[in-house]
């Protein structure tokens, strides 16, 4: 199969997946099993993991798969503020986003400097 064709793929069943949590989770909220307010205000950081997941798992550049691991890292900073894991709030985290977006830039300059190499051979 086309490699083009396999990547869209997996990112339509990604983006499927997605829709029916999210889907499922808003039914819940309208039947009043669950209070939408509080999942929404406590949980919606996972919405950026799940992208930068489906971002690392079918990446269409080197850039897009770096970009995935500083989604996730950054959904993990909101989960980590919003909960105060390890005392951790907005005020004294925020230096923690700027090392998100350096490990961005290192991830994409070492897969690029790999790509190359491999090339060269």
């Amino acid at each position: 199969m086309n490699p083009i064709i396999q990547e869209q793929n997996r990112g339509k069943t990604l983006m499927g997946l997605m829709l029916v949590g999210l889907g499922i989770l808003f039914l819940l909220g309208t039947l009043d099993v669950i209070d939408m307010r509080i999942v929404w205000w406590q949980w919606w950081p996972a919405i950026l993991i799940v992208i930068g997941l489906a971002q690392v798992i079918a990446p269409a550049s080197i850039k897009q798969g770096a970009s995935g691991v500083s989604l996730i890292l950054l959904g993990l900073w909101f989960f980590a503020c919003f909960n105060h894991w390890y005392g951790l709030r907005f005020r004294n985290a925020w230096p923690l986003v700027l090392v998100i977006f350096g490990i961005e830039s290192i991830v994409t300059a070492i897969f690029q400097r790999g790509r190359k190499g491999a090339q060269q051979s």
